[in-house]
């Protein structure tokens, strides 16, 4: 099985939330929610 490590940087907290036409409207919530449905 392959792990996988998610690095929280110092910014990361504000995705969907800064310049949401350059980063997206996703925030790192959601993309972590993804991650762990993708893989259990």
């Amino acid at each position: 099985m392959k792990k996988i490590q998610i690095i929280n940087g110092p910014n990361l907290n504000l995705l969907g939330k800064r310049e949401p036409t350059v980063y997206g409207n996703r925030s790192f919530e959601d993309y972590l929610d993804t991650l762990r449905a993708r893989y259990p």
